[in-house]
């Protein structure tokens, strides 16, 4: 999941905007969660030896690996999965796990695999317009930034073609990401979109980003980014 890349775009526009309104306190699903109710993710296989290749538009392939390792990270527990770039050949941590009903993941926000947000992605048992919103605060450089994810699923038990293959009880959930910069910043401002498709007893099969960041009229970053599942394995 590249949601890093998305929190760095998002730094450049509340740095650089002027145009702002009034926004009132919220507090995220994502937050006070029980260290106590968090278990294994049930949504993807956790087995060592497990993976899902990606594609993306640009030709580049990844590979997500489940490790049957975990680990405590943000005082949760974390089953520990590995993304491999098969073209620079680098590892990037992932880290998935569940709270009760919610999947829940940590997101690196700088690279720097120190800094990571805690992030509710799904929930059990959801219905089509089923919503729910992730905030976080966090520093970053001098700056203390707060993030807000507003999340809505689309649909569920749907069928999705990738290629020559077609998903079925597919369920779809689109985030809405915004940021604010108090007191520079006080309003959330939206800089992109996150659309993610989920199967049933597969886990991740497509993620589609979509950022436009605007400024004054004036398109500061526009990224287009979507992976779509090649093949995977699931251990027995």
């Amino acid at each position: 999941m590249k949601y890093a890349a998305l929190v760095r775009f998002f730094l450049l526009i509340v740095c650089g905007a002027v145009t702002i309104t009034a926004c009132r306190k919220k507090e995220g699903i994502n937050q006070n969660l029980d260290p106590n109710k968090q278990t294994e993710t049930n949504y993807m296989s956790t087995k060592s030896g497990s993976w899902w290749l990606f594609g993306a538009r640009n030709g580049d392939i990844t590979k997500r690996m489940a490790t049957g390792k975990d680990t405590v990270k943000n005082g949760l527990k974390f089953d520990y999965f590995e993304l491999l770039d098969t073209n620079k050949k680098f590892i990037t941590p992932e880290y998935f796990g569940k709270n009760e009903n919610k999947y829940v993941s940590l997101y690196d926000l700088d690279g720097a695999q120190t800094n990571y947000v805690t992030l509710v992605f799904l929930l059990d048992s959801v219905k089509t317009g089923s919503s729910w919103e992730n905030t976080q605060n966090y520093k970053y450089s001098s700056y203390n930034i707060n993030m807000l994810v507003q999340s809505r699923v689309d649909f569920i038990d749907g069928t999705l073609a990738l290629g020559d293959t077609v998903y079925n009880k597919v369920t779809k959930v689109h985030h809405d990401l915004k940021g604010k910069l108090p007191p520079l910043v006080p309003a959330y401002i939206g800089v992109g979109t996150l659309d993610v498709w989920f199967a049933q007893g597969i886990g991740i099969i497509k993620q589609d980003v979509n950022v436009d960041i605007n400024v004054l009229g004036s398109s500061l970053l526009t990224k287009k980014h979507t992976d779509s599942l090649l093949d995977y394995h699931i251990e027995p």
